[in-house]
C-alpha cells in the first residue's frame, strides 16, 4: 500500500482591480479614437454565452490595440463574435459586442450597453 500525501491546495493571489478614473475629466474634444474613452489599460471585459448545455465566459484585458485573449487581440466585436463561434459553432452570426460585453469597475460588471 502506497502513503497518502498531503498535497497544499494553490491558492491565488488577490485581485485588484486597475485604478479606474472617471471619464469626466475629458474636455469637450474630439472623441479618442477604438474604445480608450471607455476603458482603461489592464481594466477586465468579459463575454458571456448562455446555451441549453452551459454557460460559457470569456474574460479578457483590454489593451491599447483592442480586448486580449489567449495572447490575441480582439476588436470588442471579434471577441463576442469569436466566442460565440467557438461555443456555438456558426461560421457567420449577428454579434454586437456593446451590447453583449462587459467590464468591471471596483469588482462589479458594468454592461457596455449602458456606455
Amino acid at each position: 500500500m502506497s502513503p497518502i500525501y498531503t498535497v497544499p491546495a494553490y491558492e491565488l493571489p488577490a485581485y485588484k482591480p486597475p485604478a479606474y478614473e472617471p471619464y469626466e475629466h475629458y474636455e469637450a474634444r474630439e472623441p479618442p479614437a477604438y474604445e480608450d474613452s471607455y476603458f482603461i489599460e489592464g481594466q477586465r471585459i468579459r463575454h458571456t454565452l448562455q446555451t441549453n448545455i452551459c454557460t460559457s465566459i470569456w474574460v479578457g484585458t483590454y489593451s491599447k490595440n483592442g480586448v486580449l485573449y489567449k495572447g490575441k487581440i480582439f476588436s470588442l466585436h471579434e471577441f463576442a463574435k469569436s466566442h460565440r463561434r467557438n461555443i456555438i459553432g456558426w461560421k457567420e452570426c449577428e454579434v454586437d459586442g456593446w451590447k453583449e460585453c462587459e467590464y468591471e469597475v471596483d469588482g462589479k460588471w458594468i454592461s457596455t450597453d449602458t456606455i
